[in-house]
């Protein structure tokens, strides 16, 4: 009996000493779980510019379709390797009309939009670098109409004289016509005193951040900066080089309902900037740097930033 009575002794004790530790394991399976069902929870719609007929920019061998659509799908699945939910408005080389894009993601009610394309730069002109752009809560004829206001005897400015991303190879023009509202506001193809080596230092986007929290911008926007603001430190802190960062109202970003930005992976038209975009290790660093900051903007998304 004493026997007995020792081994139960003995047994709770044992309980009491492992009693935190598995406390501790089982808070710590809970706590994954939530998280988990958290990421389960999220959508995040990857967009890969042009397709089809649209080739977007072509220039040193590149056709910038089949490179966001590259981009578009290593992106998804770094995220999807980490658990987040990811839908393609297209996983192949297929033609899709901008109001379609952003109603697919609108009718998935999802958690965040990131367009992927690259740029390009009339010829003789040069330029390298990423951009980031979110959306602008000024359409290209309220912008005439703010220009007309200020500057009466100039003549009338409509969608047609906004800049467009045209492609120098093939005139191929896209149908995302923008109007700018920031700080970083030259339109630099159309610039005759051209300096290619433009940076947007961290300094610049903090300013960019600010003024997008302060000023009249809806939630929708506000939050797209937020992940804006993310994206730009993951891949500034893994040495890539951001030239800009603008409020423009890209079709994409105007008519999608959740946050979105559209990032600019770099000029083909730069050679040397077309060799890296094609480079396996380039490609896959980058990648891996833009789906960190998505993860770290989803992460944040619901803390009072402004």
């Amino acid at each position: 009996m004493k026997k007995i009575s020792l081994l139960i002794v003995l047994l709770l004790g044992i309980v009491t000493l492992l009693a935190p530790q598995l406390s501790e394991a089982a808070a710590a399976k809970n706590k994954k779980s939530a998280s988990a069902i958290q990421r389960s929870n999220v959508i995040i719609v990857l967009d890969a510019g042009h397709g089809g007929h649209a080739n977007g920019a072509m220039a040193n061998g590149l056709v910038e379709k089949d490179l966001n659509l590259q981009y578009v799908k290593k992106i998804g699945k770094v995220l999807q390797n980490r658990g987040y939910k990811v839908k393609f408005t297209r996983t192949k080389d297929k033609s899709l009309e901008l109001k379609d894009r952003a109603a697919f993601a609108n009718k998935l009610h999802a958690t965040l939009f990131v367009s992927i394309h690259c740029n390009a730069m009339p010829d003789p002109k040069i330029a390298s670098g990423m951009e980031f752009f979110i959306d602008s809560p000024y359409s290209a004829e309220q912008l005439a109409q703010q220009q007309k206001a200020v500057t009466p005897d100039t003549k009338k400015i409509t969608s047609a004289d906004v800049s467009q991303d045209v492609s120098p190879a093939s005139n191929d023009v896209s149908e995302d016509i923008y109007v700018s509202t920031d700080i970083n506001n030259a339109d630099d193809s159309k610039s005759s005193e051209y300096v290619p080596l433009v940076v947007c230092t961290k300094a610049d986007k903090d300013t960019f951040i600010t003024k997008v929290y302060k000023s009249d911008n809806s939630l929708r926007i506000k939050k797209s900066a937020a992940c804006l603001d993310q994206i730009y430190d993951r891949v500034s802190l893994d040495g890539f080089t951001v030239r800009k960062i603008r409020q423009r109202a890209f079709h994409v970003l105007h008519n999608t309902t959740m946050p979105s930005i559209l990032i600019e992976l770099g000029y083909i038209t730069d050679s040397e900037e077309a060799e890296k975009l094609t480079q396996p290790k380039y490609m896959d660093k980058l990648c891996k740097s833009i789906a960190s900051g998505i993860i770290d903007y989803i992460s944040i998304k619901n803390k009072k930033l402004w």
